[in-house]
């Protein structure tokens, strides 16, 4: 390329190009088109509950790979079902009434034994609270006798609620804060010869069993919504879940009826990088750089159904012997 300058013109510039395969070639000015390509996505989306009265403070943020959007729920408030991080909306307790005890009960607010030395009623007062968070709404539920595996377990011993026969009752639901409702449980034997039968364990045995003596007896009260549906609650465990007790109740001393279960798949519970698994399920390994990560357990737990229990460690109707050998 050769450039010389002319004072009329300014500068002029002459261009000669050569091939490599040999002969002169002039470049010869012409137009010029550029293209300009660009991707928009748009994504609408529209956030609802079908009940009125739940309340969601949701986290929305961008997958940084697929640029859809990802949704956290960070709090609020729910209910049937129960949702992972709110607060629950159905909250309840079950427990017996101290204030109100028959001579045959011995125990504390949650677990006892009942004794009797005949084959009349033993008996006992529950009370179903409401429990902050809860109370604000009116709530279905359901109050019922677990007889265990195929009903077998009392087999010829009547449950009664309130003085009538029946294993499960529906409930006249209550509202506000702290509200109670009293009831009577009571245990009565169909017929006296039936203490004369080895009562059946829960595992179909009858190994250590006195006549006339049953163990290990649930009273439970359960959300009717939730015990119905059976949602499949389930996420990776979280720093403020509560553990339920080995049966799957919230354990003594719970001020909620919200607990959670590891899941009995050995694979969902597994040590791996934060970078697999995160604290939030949502955050990305550019979080929480890799000099920082330390291993840990990552573990699936799944709600269960919002419930609450009293227990029963022992109903004897040969007096206290029939619980204690040492009072024989």
């Amino acid at each position: 390329m050769d450039a010389e300058t002319d004072s009329d013109s300014g500068v002029s510039v002459d261009m000669e190009a050569k091939l490599g395969a040999g002969g002169d070639h002039d470049i010869e000015k012409g137009p010029t088109y550029e293209e300009d390509l660009s991707f928009q996505q748009e994504y609408s989306f529209t956030l609802a509950d079908e009940s009125p009265i739940d309340l969601f403070d949701v986290k929305v943020t961008r997958d940084p790979i697929y640029g859809t959007p990802i949704f956290q729920t960070m709090g609020g408030r729910s209910m049937c079902p129960h949702e992972e991080g709110t607060d629950n909306q159905d909250n309840f307790l079950l427990h017996f009434a101290l204030d109100d005890i028959f001579t045959e009960f011995k125990g504390n607010d949650k677990s006892g034994t009942l004794i009797v030395d005949s084959a009349k009623c033993a008996s006992v007062n529950v009370i179903i609270q409401n429990v902050v968070p809860g109370g604000e709404e009116v709530f279905a539920r359901r109050l019922f006798l677990d007889r265990g595996r195929g009903l077998s377990t009392l087999a010829g011993i009547a449950f009664k609620i309130n003085g009538k026969i029946e294993d499960v009752k529906n409930l006249v639901p209550l509202k506000g804060d702290n509200i109670q409702q009293r009831y009577l449980i009571s245990f009565c034997p169909v017929d006296s010869r039936e203490l004369e039968i080895k009562p059946i364990n829960k595992d179909g045995t009858t190994e250590n069993i006195t006549k006339g003596v049953y163990r290990d007896i649930s009273i439970v009260l359960a959300s009717a919504c939730e015990m119905d549906m059976l949602p499949n609650k389930m996420w990776l465990r979280q720093d403020t879940d509560e553990d339920c007790d080995p049966d799957g109740f919230p354990k003594t001393g719970a001020k909620s009826n919200v607990c959670v279960q590891p899941t009995k798949n050995f694979h969902d519970r597994m040590k791996v990088q934060p970078t697999n698994c995160y604290p939030d399920e949502f955050s990305r390994p550019d979080e929480f750089p890799r000099q920082e990560a330390k291993e840990k357990i990552c573990e699936i737990v799944y709600e269960q159904y919002l419930r609450s229990r009293v227990f029963i460690e022992c109903l004897s109707f040969v007096g206290e012997f029939g619980c204690d050998s040492t009072k024989c």
